[in-house]
């Protein structure tokens, strides 16, 4: 303890020893090798970015004559499958029709069923009211 105090009376530099990296290079060195890395990476981003940006147009010109009839043939098959889909949708529309009469007219016979036999037990049948 006598030797720190001494040492800062006499202003001498203090030397801490480096701190160390896990990987056991020094710290400064670290990052500095980290931001280089990712300086590089940026940069390399940034190129790939640009070269697509360009070359995107070009592709797509290039190309545009043979996608085109790939693109047509697509196109039919996306109109057929649009038709026979609203064809379905009639057939299946018609038949919720149907069944729904066929439910309603069942259900009407059962009522008028119901109010004949009402009647008869009554002794309403045959009878006429004013």
């Amino acid at each position: 303890m006598a030797a720190a105090v001494y040492s800062f009376h006499r202003r001498e530099e203090v030397k801490f020893p480096a701190r160390q990296a896990p990987c056991g290079m020094p710290v400064k060195r670290c990052l500095g090798i980290i931001f280089d890395m990712q300086s590089k990476i940026l940069l390399r981003g940034v190129a790939i970015g640009i070269g697509v940006a360009v070359l995107t147009p070009l592709v797509i010109a290039a190309l545009a004559p043979a996608l085109k009839p790939v693109a047509r043939s697509a196109l039919k098959a996306g109109i057929r499958v649009d038709e026979k889909g609203r064809e379905t949708v009639e057939v299946f529309g018609e038949t919720i029709e149907d069944i729904t009469a066929e439910v309603e007219e069942e259900m009407f016979d059962a009522h008028e069923d119901e109010h004949a036999e009402s009647d008869v037990e009554v002794g309403m049948v045959g009878s006429t009211r004013k």
